[in-house]
Formats: structure tokens, C-alpha cells, sequence
């Protein structure tokens, strides 16, 4: 992991996020979590909890505002800082029309793979991860529990 020259994981500055619309999300949030630290969004709906989570990794880009992340400028390196970022969403984040494969292939183009292949490993690891029968199903042929676990 990289190492940061910065006391802060996370160091943001007057991070304001206004949308085309005119809709104010977020009106000059500063905050600092230290390596270490545990950090908890808590609020209201439409409070701006999801548009903060945007900005911090990347999906998204403040509308004024200073980030920087592990000592990585989060406005014009946001890319780099994703290599660092794990998400778990709550939700069930399938495309439905699409299939198993096409899912799987979306989701990891988030993150850079290597494109070699030692040899003899299965095409796109399916039959690793047992996924060779229903790589072709859409994804709207499972349950909710299935499609989740």
C-alpha cells in the first residue's frame, strides 16, 4: 500500500458539490480521518452521504473543493486512488438485462487486471469459480439471494 507523507488518509477541504440542476449536495464539507481511524455517515436522506462516498473514491468529481487521498491529489488522480479502495455496496448491484458474464466483466473493468494468463488457467477464470454454466443466463434468472452471495 502506499505510503502516505500526508498525517491524513483522507484530508478534505471545502468539498461542495452543486449539480447542473442547481441542487446544492454537499456546501463546503471539511474532513480528516487519520490512518487508524473509523469513519460513519449519518444523516437524512438526500443529506449527501452517497454523493461524500462518490467524491472519496472517484466516481465523482466535486464542484469546488480540495481532496487528497493517501497523498494522492483525489481531483486529478482519482484513478490511482481506486487501486486503493475496496467497496462493498448493500445492495444488489447487477445490471439485470445483461448476463452472469457480462456483469462480471463490467464490475472488474472498474479495476485494472493483467491481461497475461499463466498457463493452463481457464478463459476469464470461469471454470475456477465454477461460473461456466451460467456465465450465459441473464442475470434476472436468479433470486435475490443467489445473485447476492
Amino acid at each position: 500500500m502506499k505510503t502516505s507523507t500526508s498525517r491524513w488518509n483522507i484530508d478534505a477541504d471545502n468539498i461542495t458539490k452543486r449539480y447542473p440542476n442547481g441542487h446544492l449536495a454537499l456546501d463546503g464539507i471539511n474532513l480528516q480521518v487519520a490512518c487508524g481511524e473509523v469513519l460513519g455517515l449519518l444523516g437524512q436522506n438526500g443529506a449527501g452521504k452517497t454523493t461524500l462516498l462518490k467524491i472519496l473514491c472517484g466516481l465523482l468529481q466535486p464542484s469546488q473543493g480540495r481532496l487528497t487521498m493517501l497523498g494522492i491529489d483525489g481531483r486529478s488522480k482519482a484513478h490511482e486512488i481506486k487501486r486503493y479502495l475496496g467497496v462493498v455496496s448493500q445492495d444488489i448491484n447487477l445490471d439485470q438485462p445483461l448476463t452472469v458474464r457480462k456483469n462480471l466483466e463490467r464490475h472488474c473493468s472498474y479495476f485494472p487486471f493483467r491481461t497475461a494468463k499463466p498457463s493452463g488457467a481457464s478463459t476469464n477464470g470461469w471454470l475456477c469459480s465454477n461460473l461456466n454454466k451460467p456465465r450465459s443466463k441473464r442475470s434476472t434468472n436468479y433470486p435475490a439471494a443467489t445473485s447476492a452471495r
